[in-house]
């Protein structure tokens, strides 16, 4: 038995990244994944009855998750979590990750009982059992993960790569580990490119 888990907050903070790595990590202790869209919400009953009989555990997961308002599928959702009068597999657990703590974009300014639609949102929310929280990264630690890549490269640190990586990370967004390993991306062939034409 394991609760459902929701992983929210800042794109690029390694939300999927984590979730991906669980496969990689007990791929040799039967678990498996089923990368799953809002859409496949409508195919439940497909993908239950192809793993009911699989002597494997699964993640259903569903990358990057947001309902727009009056999405019909918000309920589908809340079925699959809560349990509908056809039961889940045992061997199922549903994944998501969201950039948005309630899952939802609110468009509320017409409504009467605007918080109705947020009671709404957080009775899906509630579902999962266990919710992470993605915080945003301080330039220290965007700077430590960039340190860590370049080490596992081989590549010999210079002071000049913190100026680099500093403004790399200002186009880019803001310091998250995604534009870190953009980066390290960005200075490895910035490298390539000074070793073959120096």
């Amino acid at each position: 038995m394991a609760n459902d888990a929701l992983l929210w907050g800042r794109r690029g903070s390694g939300k999927s990244a984590l979730v991906k790595s669980m496969l990689y990590k007990f791929k040799d202790d039967g678990l498996r994944m089923i990368q799953a869209y809002k859409s496949n919400l409508e195919d439940l009953a497909f993908i239950y009855e192809y793993i009911y009989d699989k002597p494997y555990r699964f993640i259903l997961f569903f990358d990057d998750l947001v309902f727009s308002e009056k999405d019909e599928r918000f309920s589908l959702m809340k079925a699959l979590l809560e349990g509908d009068i056809e039961e889940r597999p045992d061997n199922l657990i549903v994944y998501a990750t969201s950039n948005r703590r309630d899952l939802t974009i609110e468009k509320v300014e017409d409504e009467k009982f605007p918080e109705d639609n947020l009671n709404d949102a957080y009775a899906l929310v509630d579902r999962f059992g266990l919710r992470l929280g993605f915080w945003g990264f301080s330039k220290e630690q965007y700077i430590n993960i960039i340190k860590h890549y370049v080490k596992s490269l081989n590549i010999t640190w210079k002071e000049e790569f913190e100026q680099e990586a500093d403004r790399f990370a200002l186009n880019a967004g803001g310091y998250s580990g995604r534009s870190a390993k953009q980066f390290i991306k960005y200075l490895s062939v910035n490298l390539c490119y000074n070793s073959s034409h120096g």
